[in-house]
């Protein structure tokens, strides 16, 4: 799975979330938020850990893991349906 494989490779580099983050440019949180299913990273992103990593870790890693760890991210509600859930409570 995508979280021990790039696990594996910061551990054998001796990188940790910090040190990623900064060379793919984004913060430590989004790294670390990632890696436990509560956010996606874009696909720029995804291919900077790949560049990063040698090739050990692939969007399509991230992919697969996305799928599995979907029920943890929230729903985002479009203003339309902001707009029909207040007339369905009202």
């Amino acid at each position: 799975m995508l979280f021990q494989k790039l696990h594996k490779w910061q551990t054998e580099q001796g990188e940790n979330d910090t040190t990623l983050a900064e060379k793919i440019g984004v913060h430590q949180t989004a790294i670390s938020r990632a890696k436990r299913g509560l956010r996606v990273l874009g696909m720029e992103h995804q291919l900077a850990i790949q560049k990063v990593t040698g090739d050990h870790v692939l969007p399509a890693d991230w992919a697969e893991f996305y799928a599995l760890t979907m029920h943890l991210r929230p729903k985002k509600v479009s203003p339309t349906q902001k707009k029909s859930v207040a007339e369905v409570v009202s």
